[in-house]
């Protein structure tokens, strides 16, 4: 049930379950969420899981801590109950295996782990001839052959879209070309992916900038996975990184 659920760079947050009878009078205290990534499935029931981190500082948690755990995965938003079985550090990195206490159950809600970033990028409004294309083919053309792309600049992604400023504001479900340019360990790979808007308004800057959010429209499973996977290297790297600055 895990494996065809959770996979390898999903976002998790954790809440600490209270003692039952301390329920009714902490009712009122709102309950710290704490935010984590899947590191790697060990079997049906155990998952390793990056050490929650809160404002640069790890949140040591105890063995035996239970805790609800909400994972936000490609098929929805899961949720279950886990209890830690295990602490340990791998490669500078504070890890920790939690073991189900029951059968994940899904929530509606679909949600990607998103990572912050700055990248540049380019994109075009689709026009109707090459939504018409798009539908009855479900092929994107060589990122080469499409023209008038214009400039903007990413401000997060994840494998279900991305959220980036341009000069222009843009209707809603306006179907357009997306060029993105991921570096990866071995080189630099180069998209063209079809998205739709979701919101376009404008930015906080004043400098007639608007913000955009888009999905992924038919993102292909190995690219998805491709870009997931690369936002959970990205993560762990800059995860790393504020620990060695501390």
């Amino acid at each position: 049930m895990v494996s065809k659920v959770i996979s390898v760079g999903n976002k998790v947050e954790f809440t600490k379950v209270q003692a039952a009878h301390s329920n009714n009078e902490n009712s009122h205290i709102k309950k710290k969420v704490y935010v984590s990534q899947v590191s790697e499935i060990i079997d049906d029931t155990r998952i390793k899981v990056g050490m929650p981190i809160e404002n640069g500082h790890i949140v040591a948690v105890s063995p035996n801590t239970r805790l609800d755990a909400c994972f936000y995965t490609t098929k929805g938003l899961y949720h279950g109950r886990v209890v830690v079985v295990e602490r340990l550090k791998e490669d500078n990195l504070y890890m920790m295996v939690v073991e189900l206490q029951y059968e994940l159950k899904k929530f509606q809600r679909r949600q990607y782990y998103r990572l912050s970033c700055t990248m540049d990028l380019q994109y075009k409004i689709m026009d109707e001839d090459e939504i018409e294309m798009f539908v009855k083919d479900g092929e994107v053309p060589p990122s080469d052959q499409v023209m008038g792309l214009k400039d903007g600049v990413a401000l997060d992604f994840s494998g279900g879209g991305i959220r980036f400023i341009t000069h222009e504001k843009h209707n809603k479900n306006d179907m357009m070309y997306v060029k993105l340019k991921i570096t990866y360990d071995d080189g630099c790979r180069e998209y063209l992916l079809v998205a739709k808007v979701i919101a376009s308004a404008e930015g906080k800057n004043g400098r007639q900038n608007f913000e955009n959010r888009v999905e992924f429209v038919e993102l292909e499973s190995k690219i998805r996975e491709e870009i997931i996977r690369y936002i959970f290297r990205e993560e762990r790297r800059q995860r790393k990184m504020d620990l060695d600055f501390r």
